[in-house]
C-alpha cells in the first residue's frame, strides 16, 4: 500500500505530534512506516523540523 502523504510532509507530522525527541525520531518512525528518509536533509529543512519539535515539546510541557 503506497502512503497518502510524502515523506517529508509524514516527517512534519511526527514533529509535530509530540511523539519524538529529535530527527533521529523522526527518521526511526518514518522508516517503521515504510517511508524513505533520503529525502529528510538539508539545513532549511532540519531547521524547520527541529522547531516544529520544540514546539510540539513545549505544548506537552506546558500546563493545562
Amino acid at each position: 500500500m503506497k502512503p497518502s502523504v510524502g515523506p517529508v510532509e509524514r516527517a512534519f507530522q511526527i514533529a509535530s505530534s509530540g511523539k519524538a525527541e529529535n530527527i533521529d525520531d523522526i527518521c526511526k518512525q518514518l522508516r517503521g512506516e515504510g517511508y524513505s528518509t533520503e529525502h529528510i536533509f538539508g539545513r532549511n529543512l532540519l531547521s524547520q523540523l527541529r522547531s516544529s519539535l520544540r514546539s510540539a515539546n513545549r505544548e506537552t510541557l506546558s500546563p493545562k
